[in-house]
């Protein structure tokens, strides 16, 4: 008795673990979301993790979070509709950690209030941006592949 139920804990943990995982790996990047410890931000390690929309096939989009490292674990992705107005993002360069330092080598803010990655189609842009909101009510644009920066108002 003690076997099978290890054995049906075990296929419930690989369904619910393993099956999310591998199903939100076969979409492209849409966007993805910092979820932060702590309102404003100032480094890196204060992003717990990432809420991703994906889009599936050329079918549907999904919803999803991913914490960041050293903390694990994500939700089950969900069905939701595709939002309108962004490119699929099929790589990018620059990561959250190097955009965050980028983000303090200018002067629009010591903090930030958001963190975002997408590729809007308006205003056109040649790559996948990085959004940061910093605590000044600036957005910081930072090329997520040239690593480009400008402060907006």
């Amino acid at each position: 008795m003690k076997r099978i139920f290890g054995f049906l804990l075990a296929l419930l943990a690989t369904f619910t673990f393993a099956v999310p995982i591998a199903h939100a790996a076969e979409g492209t990047l849409l966007s993805k979301e910092g979820v932060l410890f702590e309102i404003p931000a100032y480094t890196a390690e204060e992003v717990v993790g990432f809420e991703y929309k994906d889009l599936i096939g050329n079918d549907f989009c999904v919803q999803y979070f991913a914490a960041n490292p050293p903390r694990v674990g994500m939700t089950e992705p969900i069905k939701i509709p595709c939002p309108l107005g962004i490119e699929p993002i099929p790589e990018y360069n620059v990561k959250y950690e190097e955009a965050i330092d980028i983000f303090h080598e200018i002067n629009c803010g010591d903090a930030f209030e958001s963190i975002e990655l997408s590729w809007p189609e308006t205003p056109p842009f040649r790559e996948p941006i990085w959004k940061l909101r910093s605590n000044f009510g600036l957005d910081v644009i930072i090329g997520a592949n040239s690593g480009f920066m400008s402060c907006e108002f």
